[in-house]
């Protein structure tokens, strides 16, 4: 079925000084579905996070961590 997942758990994941790929993998488990997406509009949410961040290592650190997404 798979799991559709908005920027929440991003933020809760930085917030946790946790991976996004990490709190994804966990929530994966946790529910025995292997398939998780996130939409279009999420992508745009934390694109936009990394735009407002307050400080430049804010910045940095979010824009690395999206570098690694892999979009299809």
């Amino acid at each position: 079925m798979g799991l559709i997942l908005d920027s929440s758990v991003v933020i809760a994941a930085e917030r946790l000084g946790q991976t996004a790929y990490g709190m994804l993998e966990m929530i994966g488990l946790q529910s025995n579905d292997p398939e998780i997406a996130v939409s279009v509009v999420t992508v745009l949410e934390l694109a936009h996070g990394i735009i407002r961040a307050n400080t430049p290592q804010r910045r940095a650190g979010r824009q690395g961590r999206a570098s690694r997404w892999r979009i299809c």
